[in-house]
């Protein structure tokens, strides 16, 4: 096996041997399955894998692109390692960046619709967040889902109203 890193070393030179074997025992155990089957399903031919392997410094997530062939010992491989931990982690960051955003957006929904059934039931906050959960359960359909549709709903039939303040004193 020819290993060829990236200008920045994935794994120190010591940790690289000439087999496949002693590679995968640097990938993370979680992803030595994908890997191996990778390499060896694309002999003869072309491959790629993103995964991770355990350094003496982290777990770094690297592309491994390369070919594989086999001949009469087992299955050769040639290829080249790239470090994309950065790039991960930035991705990771942006995910949940935009989960974030996307989790206030929906419990601005969520709680409207909490607000209309407790109006309209006579409910405390649980138990409108209760009925509301219950019936998006027997729906098969999301929690926001669910209350978009019944704040788009009593919306359109005008029954959402926004009290005015009760006045306290002269005014």
């Amino acid at each position: 096996m020819t290993l060829h890193h990236a200008p920045e070393p994935v794994l120190p030179l010591s940790t690289v041997d000439d087999s496949l074997a002693a590679y995968l025992r640097t990938v993370h155990p979680d992803d030595r399955q994908t890997v191996t089957l990778a390499v060896t399903s694309a002999a003869p031919g072309p491959f790629a894998s993103a995964h991770r392997v355990v350094t003496d410094v982290g777990v770094k997530h690297v592309l491994w692109v390369g070919s594989a062939r086999r001949d009469g010992v087992g299955t050769r491989v040639d290829g080249r390692f790239l470090d994309v931990s950065a790039e991960h982690a930035s991705a990771t960051r942006s995910f949940v960046e935009e989960a974030i955003l996307a989790s206030d957006t929906h419990r601005a929904s969520i709680e409207r619709a909490k607000g209309i059934i407790m109006a309209e039931h006579r409910a405390s906050e649980v138990e409108a967040f209760t009925a509301l959960r219950r019936r998006s359960n027997e729906a098969n359909v999301k929690v926001r889902l669910l209350a978009e549709l019944i704040v788009r709903e009593r919306s359109s039939r005008g029954l959402v109203t926004i009290p005015r303040p009760a006045r306290r004193g002269p005014s």
